[in-house]
């Protein structure tokens, strides 16, 4: 047998033989490990929910030994999955596309797709909406995870989901993420194990992948059984959180999917990994701030506490600085820092001890990340204000596709020329005097532009909201 492959030489590796001095018949190559080894490390690993992980340096063995977990899954029925390389199909192809196609399932949503996104590390709005050529090299991975995981999802047999090279082209802080990401999603039930390999997991990756059997191959292929911990991770154990300033929620605004900063901004908590001195940049933050004095879903949550018919008293109420209520407007947390739990953490902490007996939060991104609902607060599906109700309802009638109120610019000329301009200026006219909010934009002039391009934000916007204290009752 050829000593240093499993194949026939080729005439260029027997001349390199030559030159080199070496003969290649003699011992067989070293495997990553013999097949009672490797049985005993598949059994540990391959059950639901299972994770096996596999470290070395390179060339150590380690996709050898995934190829052998897959061919073992094979034999037992299981489905086998790998990530592969996300090609966008078309100039318009999304990294939304990628994991609707994958997901094989006639009542896919967009909620359903951003949260398999979010679950990949994804949680961003600029990736959710990107074609996939604009994604960078990391951020391809992460898709190509998600779309991994989607297709595990359709399999009605169990399923191995086969992860080489993990983290490779990430930062050590994203690859934890991703790993503490990968981890929730085996543990929440359902049919798919994990072989995970990597020559670079560090403790805190490997802590957040929390794997069952941890093989480490040395130089000869050989493994040995490394101790399984979770310390290390970015838990409660090495995140600090305080009061922050204001210059905190600055330095993290840009990342935030909404451009516009809150208002009225009461208080700050900031989020740091511990050890970290005062003026190094957070690791996330929660911005409180005061709330706007109409909310539909107030009634739902404290029927006839906000609502009694004499605005004055309601006002006053609202703002009262114990039995009041104040916004959580802005949660924010570095993308390297998502899927670890640090949005929770962070609301957790501030519902400890809050400005007033009631909180209430309003957040799109709601419906793709459940940070809000894991920290305990009340989900309120929100109905479309009558106003915007009325305006969406005659753009469908015309046969105006309102996805398409996303870009308003692009948009206009279109609705124009469905609606008729006359019967456009004169509702969206109508829309703008119709509430406080809006109204604004008649009193200084706006143009048709203007008021269209505020009614697509409104009518583009499905957000929900969230309540707690003061016995908030169930959400729908």
């Amino acid at each position: 047998m050829n000593r240093f492959s499993r194949y026939a030489p080729t005439l260029e590796s027997l001349e390199a033989a030559s030159l080199l001095g070496l003969t290649l018949d003699g011992a067989p190559v070293p495997d990553a490990c013999d097949e009672r080894q490797g049985a005993a490390l598949l059994d540990a690993a391959l059950v639901p929910g299972g994770i096996m992980l596999v470290t070395g340096a390179s060339g150590s063995g380690k996709s050898t030994l995934l190829e052998r977990a897959a061919r073992a899954a094979g034999r037992r029925g299981w489905a086998v999955v790998r990530p592969r390389a996300p090609e966008g199909r078309g100039a318009l192809s999304t990294a939304l596309a990628v994991v609707r196609r994958a997901s094989g399932d006639a009542t896919w949503s967009v909620e359903r797709g951003m949260r398999a996104l979010a679950r990949a590390g994804l949680g961003d709005a600029a990736c959710m909406v990107r074609r996939v050529r604009e994604l960078s090299t990391g951020q391809r991975w992460r898709l190509a995870l998600a779309e991994a995981l989607e297709r595990a999802g359709a399999e009605r047999r169990r399923v191995l989901l086969v992860l080489d090279e993990f983290g490779a082209s990430v930062d050590e802080e994203t690859a934890l993420a991703v790993a503490a990401g990968l981890r929730r999603a085996l543990a929440r039930g359902g049919r798919t194990a994990a072989v995970v390999a990597s020559n670079h997991a560090t403790a805190g990756v490997r802590a957040a992948l929390a794997a069952d059997v941890h093989a480490e191959l040395d130089a000869a292929h050989r493994p040995r059984i490394v101790p399984v911990s979770r310390r290390g991770a970015l838990t409660g154990a090495r995140l600090r959180i305080a009061r922050g300033t204001r210059a905190d929620l600055e330095k993290l605004a840009a990342l935030h999917y909404r451009s516009a900063a809150p208002a009225t901004v009461v208080r700050v908590l900031t989020a740091r990994r511990a050890g970290d001195p005062e003026d190094a940049a957070p690791v996330g933050v929660l911005a409180v701030a005061m709330p706007t004095l109409n909310g539909a879903w107030r009634e739902l949550a404290w029927p006839g506490v906000f609502r009694t018919g004499d605005r004055q008293r309601d006002a006053a109420r609202l703002n009262h600085p114990r039995l009041g209520v104040r916004c959580i407007a802005r949660v924010i947390v570095e993308p390297r820092f998502r899927s670890l739990g640090v949005a929770t953490r962070l609301v957790r902490a501030y519902l400890r001890r809050p400005l007033t007996a009631r909180t209430e939060a309003l957040a799109a991104m709601g419906r793709a990340s459940g940070f809000f609902d894991a920290a305990g607060m009340t989900r309120y599906e929100l109905p479309l204000a009558r106003r915007h109700r009325r305006l969406r309802d005659l753009f469908e009638q015309f046969g105006v596709d309102v996805r398409r109120l996303a870009c308003p610019d692009g948009a206009r000329a279109h609705v124009e020329r469905l609606v008729g301009p006359a019967l456009l200026e004169r509702e969206l006219r109508a829309w703008a005097r119709s509430s406080r909010a809006t109204a604004g934009l008649m009193s200084r002039g706006a143009d048709q532009a203007a008021i269209f391009k505020a009614a697509c934000a409104a009518l583009a916007a499905a957000p929900v909201a969230f309540a707690a204290g003061s016995r908030a009752r169930g959400g729908s």
